[in-house]
């Protein structure tokens, strides 16, 4: 098992069905951990991993990805507490049956699962090649679903199957972008599918969807052990801009993959989350 000690890691999505196991076994490694997410779920979530790992260097950061207020706030809260950031885990996710919108009225699926993100790791990037060698590790989903620039936020016809289909494949190209752009800092980014899981995320899912997740599901613990692979072990410090499923690499859709659409997608969050 290789050690964290001396580590910063930052988790999001830390209170959810996957984050939380993640957050436990980072912790037990030594990691100075750091829990992002809403309150007050989030606290509860920390004294659980606390608990549960018996580390004492397990911290709280209030984190809303669907509010870009929230995200600055945390990003400059983050930044005030601590100088480095060895691994950073995107896992927060959220689906909805219903188009909704978020406080800056993006679409919620894409708002929260990629431009959150984006913002997030964006502002913390300083941060993250300052502590180079360091990892950022995106949880995703395979997809085919292209991402739709004519109707980036749904608005002309929603369906949210395909919002969280589109948002992860924003997340999965965002990925192979961002390890491009960061070839030679040291810096690491690869994207990772733990395939069905047990959880809360399909709660509004039809009924034939979130049957097949409760009867096929893996249990949180093994799907855990896929991002934390990618985020610590060792035989995977060289390793960049690939996606994994499970722990097998398999290739990224050319939707996602071609560089014409990493670019435009890069450009486009950018606009959208005022970093352009």
């Amino acid at each position: 098992m290789t050690t964290m000690k001396g580590k910063v890691a930052l988790v999001t999505g830390a209170a959810g069905a996957i984050g939380k196991p993640m957050c436990v076994e980072l912790a037990k490694r030594g990691a100075r951990l750091v829990m992002a997410g809403r309150a007050p779920q989030i606290h509860a979530a920390a004294d659980e991993v606390r608990a549960a790992s018996g580390s004492a260097t397990v911290e709280v950061l209030e984190l809303d990805l669907a509010s870009l207020d929230s995200i600055r706030s945390a990003a400059d809260d983050f930044k005030r507490r601590f100088s480095q950031l060895h691994v950073l885990i995107n896992n927060a996710a959220v689906f909805s049956k219903q188009r909704r919108t978020t406080a800056d009225g993006f679409e919620l699926v894409m708002g929260t699962n990629h431009l959150g993100h984006f913002l997030l790791t964006n502002l913390l990037l300083d941060t993250i090649k300052a502590s180079a060698p360091a990892r950022v590790v995106m949880m995703t989903m395979s997809t085919k679903v292209p991402i739709d620039f004519d109707d980036f936020m749904l608005e002309k016809k929603y369906s949210g199957l395909t919002a969280l289909q589109m948002s992860k494949g924003a997340i999965t190209s965002f990925a192979l972008e961002l390890a491009k752009r960061l070839e030679g800092t040291g810096v690491i980014v690869n994207a990772v599918n733990p395939e069905l899981t047990k959880s809360t995320l399909p709660r509004e899912a039809p009924f034939p969807l979130r049957a097949v997740f409760a009867l096929f599901g893996a249990s949180p613990e093994r799907s855990k052990d896929y991002g934390i692979r990618v985020a610590c072990d060792d035989a995977m410090a060289n390793v960049t801009g690939r996606f994994f499923r499970k722990d097998v690499e398999k290739p990224v859709p050319e939707v996602h993959a071609d560089a014409a659409i990493r670019a435009r997608l890069w450009s486009e969050s950018a606009r959208r989350v005022g970093l352009a």
